[in-house]
């Protein structure tokens, strides 16, 4: 996984110096250990108890049974910095923009790559949650150009039985055009209906092409050739939209880097119980 550390600086020797910064700050000497400790003294172990048996106290055969293992030490933690040094880029605000053109609100701060496009990151806080809240945003807006007319949306977990008993609906109107965001309305226990202003317009065969998450999508893909039948489209839908990829995320590395410690394990956890039940009526 590649952490992106967005920062102010443009020339390039400043930002070389901030990534050795950001790499010598991060690193644990402690996970070092954890990771390399066993390997050291499987390597070492043997010349060293073999040199102190013969050394009979001398202090100059001492140091020479332990200067392998503080060669081999030291080779490994070299390594592992070098290693730890290719985890990170630093890249300055400017050259991030024509880099990462599809961010959303780029900005000073620290990312990790979008895990469906190349050109596109992702705020390292919040990562799965904010990735999570992107797919549904997008599920909205894609059945509002396939037609919809009004869009109910509740939340459960995946363990519970049914979705019922809620204790309020809150409504907005948008249109097909509408920006990001509106998935953060939902509340479990409440739920969203979204209803766009309409008009008549033909629904895009090639929608889903250039879909972020859902240009394979089994369920889009029937939704919107269904759309697109005449005479006899599709008028309603109920379907459910998850996430449960964690898309090899690093965990143990992203903390490194985050400012706040945001427990991201449990963050992601929380996130793939959820499920978003969507109920669609189409307009004509």
């Amino acid at each position: 996984m590649k952490i992106v550390k967005v920062v102010h600086a443009a020339r390039d020797q400043k930002i070389e110096l901030e990534k050795q910064q950001v790499t010598l700050q991060s690193y644990s000497v402690d996970d070092f250990l954890k990771k390399y400790e066993e390997s050291i003294w499987g390597n070492t172990s043997p010349i060293l108890l073999h040199g102190i048996m013969q050394s009979d106290g001398d202090e100059n055969a001492i140091k020479s049974a332990l200067r392998p293992v503080i060669r081999y030490t030291a080779s490994k933690l070299l390594q592992a910095l070098r290693d730890t040094y290719e985890d990170v880029a630093i890249i300055s605000l400017a050259s991030a923009k024509k880099k990462y053109p599809q961010t959303y609100n780029l900005a000073i701060g620290t990312y990790a790559l979008h895990p469906c496009k190349n050109d596109m990151l992702t705020r390292l806080e919040h990562y799965h949650s904010d990735l999570a809240l992107e797919k549904d945003d997008e599920l909205i807006v894609l059945l509002g150009k396939m037609g919809a007319k009004v869009i109910r949306i509740t939340e459960s977990e995946t363990q519970d039985k049914a979705v019922g008993g809620q204790v309020g609906v809150e409504k907005m109107i948008v249109n097909v055009g509408f920006n990001a965001g509106v998935s953060q309305k939902i509340e479990k226990g409440r739920e969203l209906e979204v209803t766009f202003e309409g008009g008549n317009f033909d629904v895009n065969p090639d929608l889903l092409k250039t879909s972020l998450w859902f240009s394979n999508d089994s369920k889009l893909q029937a939704i919107l050739q269904a759309r697109c039948f005449d005479p006899s489209k599709m008028k309603s839908y109920a379907l459910k939209n998850t996430y449960t990829e964690t898309f090899d995320f690093d965990f143990d590395l992203a903390v490194k880097y985050l400012v706040l410690k945001t427990d991201l394990k449990a963050e992601y956890h929380s996130v793939s119980q959820r499920e978003r039940n969507f109920y669609v009526e189409f307009g004509i």
